[in-house]
């Protein structure tokens, strides 16, 4: 539960990170490792997402309203605010 807004995380490894709850909103995680992280009810609005590694991630009940991801998200959305404004169940539903 951390307001980090323009916050940069690009190249970094994180473990059992837990942002649960969290305003992530302009932050920078480009090309970071993400292992078992939890964003359950973040906002990550403008947030760079492209080039993340992500194994076992959490991203439930997401607001990634603007965000950028490369040409495929790095792990399963639900229950979330996609970029483009949309609403999405299940990220197999919107992919």
């Amino acid at each position: 539960h951390v307001v980090l807004s323009n916050t940069s995380f690009v190249n970094l490894h994180l473990l059992q990170a837990n942002f649960s709850g969290s305003l992530l909103d302009h932050a920078n995680f480009s090309s970071a490792y993400l292992f078992e992280t939890n964003f359950t009810g973040c906002n990550l609005i403008n947030a760079d997402l492209r080039g993340v590694h992500a194994q076992l991630a959490i991203m439930n009940n997401v607001n990634l309203l603007g965000a950028i991801f490369g040409p495929i998200p790095p792990w399963q959305i639900n229950n979330a605010i996609l970029p483009n404004g949309s609403y999405v169940f299940y990220s197999n539903d919107y992919l």
